[in-house]
């Protein structure tokens, strides 16, 4: 009269297969979390790696101009009474 459970009813190779078959979500979430872990190491190593590339450049550039005697800086002149042709 009771209602029988799922897996009583089924036959003991398709219980086999269940068993077998409880494996497969643990492996692929571990080479889910494996391949998204290494993707964000080399995400986050390339981001950092342009930073620095980045910032050695700009400091390239400065220092090349020191050492070749190039003025980067502009000045502006006010002009005043004094400059002031009457």
């Amino acid at each position: 009269m009771g209602i029988k459970p799922h897996t009583a009813a089924l036959p003991a190779s398709k219980s086999t297969q269940r068993k077998e078959m409880d494996w497969v979500p643990i492996v692929l979430m571990t080479f889910k979390v494996a391949v998204f872990g290494t993707c964000m190491f080399f995400a986050i190593k390339w981001h950092h790696d342009q930073g620095k590339k980045d910032k050695e450049e700009k400091n390239r550039h400065g220092s090349a101009s020191a050492s070749t005697g190039t003025h980067t800086h502009t000045h502006t002149h006010n002009n005043t009474s004094q400059d002031a042709a009457p």
